[in-house]
C-alpha cells in the first residue's frame, strides 16, 4: 500500500493512495474529498476478481447466493467524481473480463456512464470472444434515464416527471446474463436475438420490440431434469406476449419426441413481472426421472403426462402463482423411498429493529440481532420466545417493534406455486413403493375405470395430497422373502401422496413333497394400515384347506412354510430342536420381522420410557433368520445407560448385558468426571460349564472422544 495525502480545512487532498492485495486488484484514489463535495476524486479498481463480490459484508444474504455462481474479474473500472454530494457529477468507464455464470460464458464487457442533472446517459456492449471479436452481441444505449444518484436523502430516486429513452439491441447474446432473474432453474444456456425499447414516465412504462429464443436448455431445480427451449415474443406497452415457446425434453437422455407448448402474456410493471397468464398444451412430456432422486428424497422415477382436456393454465404472479387444469400420466414408474424420519435444520439470521423516540424528541434506531441458531420444531418455539424477550426490551424502552427474518437462501418457484389437477390415468403407471429393507411392493396402478379421476392439490410450500383410490392389477408383485402375487388398492382419500392406506392381499404358492408325498401350500399375506404403517397378517392353505387353531401357531407355521417349505412340527420331525424350541423361535422370529416390516419398531418401543432404540440386523440374507441380531438400549436414569444384545433365537443364553454410567454419578459433579465412563458388562453362558476362571462380570473404564 502506498499513500500521499494531506488533510486541510478544504477536506481531504489525495495526491495518491493505493491499496494492492496479492495476486488480485490494486485499488488506486486521487482527488479532493469533502464533507460536502468532490473534485476530480477518482477511484480506480484493476483485476479484481468477480467471484469474491458475494463475500463482501454489504452484499445482502438474499443476493449472494446469486453472485456465487459470477465469475470474471474487472480488468479496469474507474470512476471519477465531482460537484457537491447532493448534485454530483459522476462519470464511469470500465472493462470486465470474461463474464460468465455457473461456468457458461456471458462475454467481455464495456461500461460508459455519466450522471449530471440527476440523469445518467451511456452506453454497455458486450463481445463474446469466442465467437466474434468485432461485433457486438449486446449494446445498450441509455439515452436518458432520469436516476438522481445524489449522496443526500432523496425523497423520489427515479423521476415522476421525466421520461426513460433506452434501447437495446442483442444477436446471439448469451442466456446465462438472465440466470441469475430467474428463480428456480440451473445452468442456464443458449442464445438470444432482440431488440427492445423502454419509454415512458415511472411507474408507466411502454416496451416495444421483439426477442427470439434459440439453443436454449436449463434444469429444474426441483426435479433435476433438463429442458430445452425455442420460441419468440413480442414486447408492447407493458405487456410481453409469448407468440409460441416450445419446451423440449432432451431426447438422448429423458424422451424423445417429449414437448409442451406454451401461450401467453406477462405483465411487466418498473422492470419486473408483475403477473403472467400462460397456457400450456403437450402430447406428452417427461416431469421426473431417476435422476430426481438426487433432489426429491421421496419421490422419483420416470413420469411421463399429457395436457388433458383443460389444458393447463399458469396465471398469478411470481409471489403468488397457481397451476390448474387436467392431466393424463401417460407412462410411469415411480418409486417411493421407505420413511426416513430426517430433521429438517435451518440456518436462520433474525433481527428485531426499533424506533425510539426520547422525551427531548430525538429518534433513534436500534437494531437488536438474535443469533444465527440451528432449529428444528422445538427450536422454532425457544426462537419465538427469544423475539419476544427482545420485543419486551424495546417497547419498555419506548420503541416501537417490527419484527423481520432475512434467510439465507430464497424458496423456488416450485415450491411457491398452488397446484390443483386433475388426474387421469390412460396409460401405465408402475409403482415402486419400498416398506421396509425386507418387503416392497412392485405394482401396475390405475384407477378403476379409464374415466375416473384423481385429485392433485399442493399449496405453497407444503406437502402434496392426492385425493382418490387406486388398485393394484393382476401381476402385481409384493416381495417378503419370496414373491408374491399381490392384489388390492391404494387409498388415498386422505390425501398424503406419500403415505397411501394399504388393503393388499399377497399370496405365495409352491409344492413340496413330504414322506414322499406332494402337496401344494399357499402363503397369504394381508397387509392393511398405511405405507409408513402397515399392518401385516399371515396365513396359509395346505392343499387348499385354511389353517385354523391358535394364532401364534399359525403364523409360525406360515413362516416357516415360506422359509423352509416345511410347518414347524415337520421342522421338529427333522431333528432340528425340540418342538417348543421351534415354536419359541416361529414367534420371535415373525414379532422381530413385523417389527422391521413395521419399519416402527423403535417409535414404538420409545413410548415405554425405557427402551429408546431397537434394531435388528439379518445377519447370512433372509434364509438365515435363526442368526438376526437384536440390539435395545435406554435410560435407567439420567445418564445412566444400559444396552443388551444377541441374537433373536437365543437371546438369553448367549446375549450380553452391559451399564454404562459416568464418574460424576458417584463421586461429583463435576465436567471432566462426566466423560469418564465405567461400563458394566455382563455375557450370558447358560450351556456351558462355570469354572473358575470364567469372567462373570467385566468392568471397564473409558473416555467420550471430547472433553
Amino acid at each position: 500500500s502506498k499513500a500521499d495525502m494531506t488533510i486541510s480545512p478544504l477536506g481531504v487532498n489525495i495526491a495518491k493512495l493505493e491499496l494492492t492485495r496479492k495476486d488480485a486488484e490494486k485499488i488506486s484514489m486521487s482527488g479532493l474529498i469533502s464533507d460536502s463535495l468532490f473534485k476530480d476524486f477518482t477511484v480506480n479498481v484493476q483485476k479484481f476478481p468477480l467471484k469474491e463480490l458475494y463475500t463482501f459484508p454489504f452484499i445482502s444474504e438474499s443476493q449472494k447466493h446469486l453472485l456465487a455462481s459470477l465469475s470474471g474479474r474487472i480488468s479496469n473500472l474507474n470512476t471519477t467524481l465531482n460537484g457537491t454530494y447532493k448534485k454530483p457529477v459522476i462519470t464511469i468507464k470500465g472493462q470486465f473480463d470474461t463474464l460468465a455464470y455457473n461456468g457458461v460464458l456471458i462475454g467481455n464487457q464495456t461500461v460508459w456512464l455519466d450522471h449530471k442533472d440527476e440523469t445518467i446517459t451511456g452506453e454497455i456492449d458486450i463481445i463474446n470472444p469466442k465467437i466474434d471479436t468485432l461485433s457486438k452481441k449486446l449494446h445498450i444505449a441509455i439515452e436518458q434515464l432520469p436516476l438522481n444518484c445524489s449522496f443526500s436523502t432523496v425523497e423520489d430516486r427515479l423521476s415522476k416527471v421525466n421520461p426513460i429513452i433506452i434501447t437495446a439491441k442483442a444477436k446471439e447474446l448469451s442466456m446465462a446474463i438472465f440466470a441469475p432473474f430467474i428463480p428456480g432453474i440451473n445452468k442456464l444456456q443458449g442464445l438470444a436475438d432482440a431488440e427492445i425499447s423502454i419509454e415512458g414516465i415511472s411507474p408507466n412504462l411502454h416496451y416495444g420490440g421483439t426477442a427470439k429464443l434459440s439453443k436454449a436448455s436449463f434444469t429444474i431445480q426441483s426435479t433435476n431434469i433438463k429442458y430445452f427451449a425455442e420460441g419468440n415474443m413480442t414486447l408492447k406497452n407493458n405487456q410481453v406476449d409469448i407468440n409460441s415457446m416450445t419446451l423440449y425434453n432432451d431426447p438422448a437422455a429423458d424422451l424423445r419426441g417429449g414437448r409442451a407448448d406454451i401461450k401467453g402474456k406477462i405483465v411487466l410493471k418498473d422492470f419486473n413481472i408483475d403477473s403472467l397468464d400462460l397456457s400450456i398444451v403437450s402430447p406428452k412430456i417427461l416431469l421426473l426421472s431417476n435422476a430426481s432422486a438426487a433432489t426429491s428424497s421421496t419421490l422419483y422415477g420416470k413420469f411421463v403426462i399429457s395436457s388433458g382436456a383443460n389444458p393447463l393454465h399458469f396465471f398469478g404472479t411470481l409471489d403468488k402463482p397457481f397451476l390448474r387444469g387436467d392431466v393424463n400420466i401417460i407412462d410411469a414408474s415411480l418409486t417411493f423411498p421407505p420413511d426416513k424420519k430426517i430433521k429438517t435444520m435451518n440456518s436462520t439470521f433474525k433481527y428485531v429493529t426499533a424506533k425510539v423516540t426520547d422525551k427531548n424528541g430525538k429518534t433513534t434506531f436500534t437494531v437488536a440481532k438474535i443469533d444465527s441458531v440451528k432449529m428444528s420444531k422445538d427450536s422454532m418455539i425457544a426462537t419465538k420466545d427469544s423475539i419476544n424477550i427482545v420485543k419486551d426490551s424495546i417497547q419498555k424502552s419506548g420503541g416501537t417493534f417490527v419484527a423481520n427474518d432475512k434467510k439465507s437462501q430464497g424458496v423456488s418457484i416450485a415450491d411457491l406455486i398452488d397446484y390443483d389437477l386433475y388426474i387421469k390415468i390412460p396409460g401405465t403407471f408402475n409403482l415402486k413403493m419400498i416398506l421396509s429393507s425386507i418387503d416392497q411392493l412392485e405394482a401396475e396402478i390405475g384407477t378403476r375405470n379409464k374415466g375416473d379421476q384423481l385429485h392433485y392439490v399442493k399449496l405453497p410450500q407444503q406437502s402434496i395430497k392426492l385425493y382418490g383410490q387406486v388398485d393394484v392389477k393382476t401381476g402385481s408383485k409384493y416381495k417378503f422373502f419370496k414373491i408374491f402375487d399381490a392384489m388390492g388398492s391404494l387409498d388415498f382419500t386422505r390425501g398424503a401422496m406419500d403415505n397411501p392406506g394399504l388393503n393388499l392381499t399377497a399370496k405365495y404358492s409352491n409344492t413340496r413333497t413330504i414322506s414322499n408325498r406332494s402337496s401344494t401350500y399357499t402363503v397369504i399375506l394381508t397387509i392393511t394400515g398405511t405405507k409408513n404403517y402397515p399392518n401385516l397378517g399371515i396365513t396359509y392353505t395346505l392343499d387348499g384347506i385354511t389353517a385354523a387353531g391358535d394364532s401364534a401357531q399359525v403364523r409360525g407355521d406360515a413362516l416357516t412354510l415360506l422359509l423352509f417349505g416345511k410347518t414347524q412340527a415337520e421342522l421338529g420331525k427333522g431333528g432340528s430342536g425340540s418342538q417348543s424350541e421351534i415354536n419359541n423361535l416361529g414367534n420371535q422370529v415373525y414379532n422381530g420381522l413385523s417389527g422391521v416390516i413395521s419399519n416402527q419398531i423403535s417409535d414404538i418401543l420409545q413410548t415405554t420410557g425405557i427402551i429408546s432404540d431397537a434394531r435388528i440386523d439379518l445377519v447370512g440374507g433372509a434364509g438365515n433368520l435363526s442368526d438376526a441380531k437384536l440390539n435395545l438400549s435406554g435410560q435407567i436414569i439420567s445418564n445412566l445407560t444400559w444396552r443388551v444384545g444377541g441374537t433373536i433365537g437365543d437371546i438369553a443364553t448367549n446375549g450380553e448385558f452391559s451399564i454404562e454410567a459416568p464418574l460424576s454419578i458417584f463421586l461429583t459433579d463435576s465436567q471432566i468426571l462426566d466423560n469418564i465412563i465405567l461400563q458394566l458388562t455382563k455375557g450370558a453362558n447358560t450351556n456351558a460349564n462355570t469354572n473358575r476362571q470364567q469372567i462373570d462380570w467385566e468392568v471397564k473404564l473409558g473416555g467420550r472422544y471430547a472433553w
